[in-house]
């Protein structure tokens, strides 16, 4: 199952389960999928808690947890998924705040 001509905007009160949406689509597709969160708190929390809820069913990382820090696990994780050698999916939660950042472990070589 792809969603690629899929876009779903989620409007919701706080507590009312939206992160359950992309974990949803994720198990069911697997792969790697990125959730854009407002704040770096927000990205710590949304993956903490992803990984109480679904993680038997995917790993889930805070990106921005990783600036300025080893990020061999992070890129193993990533890597794995791309070359196939995992079948767990990956959520990476990564913070609006800092996606410019000069330090964002996506962007840094």
């Amino acid at each position: 199952m792809h969603f690629y001509s899929k876009n779903t905007l989620l409007v919701q009160m706080t507590g009312n389960g939206k992160s359950a949406v992309p974990a949803g689509a994720l198990i069911m597709s697997g792969g790697i999928a990125i959730t854009f969160v407002p704040l770096l708190s927000v990205g710590t929390g949304q993956a903490s808690s992803a990984k109480v809820k679904y993680g038997k069913s995917f790993m889930s990382f805070h990106v921005d947890d990783f600036v300025g820090k080893d990020r061999t696990t992070l890129v193993d994780a990533v890597d794995a998924v791309k070359d196939r050698s995992s079948k767990k999916p990956i959520m990476l939660y990564l913070s609006l705040q800092s996606i410019t950042g000069k330090d964002n472990p996506l962007f840094s070589a």
